[in-house]
């Protein structure tokens, strides 16, 4: 018999454990930059340079020409930096919000692959904030398809120190750069989206402080002031659970294995034990999914939308037939496969991005769940120490709480459409953002796949009424 063994976080969360792990992975750490040293550049000063004028341009926003200055590869670690991706591009428009607006911070990591830090979009929200007077970052980062000389030096969790260390160049910074380094907006889509929930989770945290370091980040702050998160593909070591709690019913739409349906089953089992952790429910979790869909379809409705009878919803009596709606999600794009997050397949390369996000420095595919571990076609093995913490450092859902949570202001969206993750993981990140005394901004958008950057006048209307 398959047995499920779930993780237990609280077992593995002493404080001698977590220096351990961290003491250990920081070892690797300094390996690897000395591996590294001889084909990376020096930085040098992270200071901002006064005599850099930028270059003038323009950007069309609709139909208005936008005119900016623009402030590129501005690399935000001094020590062994990759210059590929390691740096920050700043745009600052002629016409100011306001004498020292907000910044407002991109991240377009996608799939936790490596992004290079591109120029401002007149079809995505940095090219908006640009019009709406934002002066305007866009940040690199490393990723797991990221290497030097064959050691991939962007597997979990650089690509969050990567943004780490942006956002302390611009705290370091802030007396010179232009725009307000305290009020940091930052955005971001699926992975960049779970990125910018962590950054404002564990904003400041000590388990990050080595780390940095050792890359050669500023000494001073890594706190933004409202993040805007769109379909956030989070809380990965129990995503696998909610995605088979959520999809099991219609199992027969998807093309699963035997043993694929059995691993479904156990998975969707284990899901209201994790849920109990968080102080949540079955009966909780399904009725906030469905008050949410039903919202998404109402606005949606009211707009002039038409409600297909496919999706199961009835405007008239407020139902759901959830297994209609599902089925509907499935037509649009083909589910994943069981596990979805943690392939059980690893070692004969059925990898998923998140199996290369904990993967090796040598190009290694890696489970980083106990279940996916102990449920492979061959062999068993247990998880490393090593691997348990970045898993850990990862998650936002290990940060959030009412004593810590630094940043206050949160805007989620997540698409009823979206078969990338499910319902309940947003859902229960926007619930322990409340329950911990932040302020969200919370809703579904009915027909939208996995997507982000979209319904922009209502972001900025948001994001206005902060700013007064």
């Amino acid at each position: 018999m398959i047995t499920f063994v779930l993780y237990d976080s609280t077992k593995h969360s002493t404080k001698k454990m977590n220096r351990l792990i961290k003491y250990t992975y920081v070892y690797i750490i300094l390996l690897m930059s000395l591996a590294l040293y001889s084909c990376s550049k020096e930085a040098g000063s992270l200071k901002w340079d006064t005599t850099n004028k930028g270059e003038h341009r323009t950007l069309t926003v609709g139909e208005v020409p936008v005119k900016y200055t623009a402030y590129e590869k501005l690399i935000y670690v001094s020590r062994n930096a990759d210059t590929t991706y390691q740096y920050l591009n700043i745009y600052v428009p002629n016409n100011l919000r306001e004498e020292n607006p907000p910044i407002f911070l991109r991240t377009y990591c996608g799939g936790y692959m490596a992004s290079k830090a591109k120029g401002p979009s007149a079809n995505d929200a940095t090219g908006y904030a640009l019009s709406e007077g934002y002066v305007v970052c866009i940040a690199g980062n490393r990723g797991w398809n990221s290497s030097i000389n064959g050691t991939y030096n962007g597997r979990a969790p650089e690509p969050i120190l990567d943004l780490k260390a942006a956002v302390r160049y611009l705290h370091y910074n802030d007396s010179i750069i232009p725009g307000d380094a305290n009020r940091i907006i930052a955005d971001g889509t699926s992975a960049g989206g779970a990125l910018v929930a962590l950054l404002g989770a564990s904003a400041n945290h000590s388990d990050y402080d080595l780390p940095l370091k050792i890359m050669g980040a500023a000494d001073s702050s890594d706190e933004i002031w409202a993040a805007v998160s769109y379909c956030p593909i989070t809380n990965l070591e129990n995503s696998d659970m909610a995605y088979e709690w959520q999809f099991c019913a219609i199992n027969e739409s998807r093309e699963l294995s035997e043993r694929q349906l059995l691993l479904s089953g156990q998975l969707a089992s284990q899901f209201p034990g994790y849920l109990a952790t968080q102080g949540v429910t079955e009966a909780q979790i399904d009725f906030w999914i469905r008050k949410h869909i039903l919202n998404a379809a109402k606005k949606a409705y009211d707009e002039g939308q038409t409600i297909s009878p496919k999706t199961g919803i009835s405007l008239a009596d407020t139902t759901i037939d959830m297994t209609a709606l599902l089925h509907y999600v499935a037509e649009a794009q083909p589910l994943k496969t069981t596990p979805a997050f943690d392939a059980y397949n690893v070692a004969n390369k059925h990898a998923t991005f998140e199996n290369k996000l904990f993967g090796s420095v040598q190009n290694k595919d890696q489970n980083f769940t106990e279940f996916a571990a102990h449920n492979q076609l061959e062999g068993n093995y247990e998880l490393g120490d090593d691997i348990k913490w970045r898993v850990r450092i990862m998650n936002p859902m290990n940060y959030i709480c009412k004593k810590n949570l630094k940043c206050k202001h949160w805007y989620i969206r997540y698409g009823t459409l979206d078969r990338d993750t499910s319902y309940p993981i947003s859902i229960l990140l926007k619930h322990k953002l409340f329950i911990s005394g932040a302020d969200v901004n919370f809703a579904f958008q009915w027909d939208e796949p996995h997507n982000g950057d979209y319904r922009l006048n209502e972001l900025f209307e948001w994001l206005s009424k902060l700013t007064r």
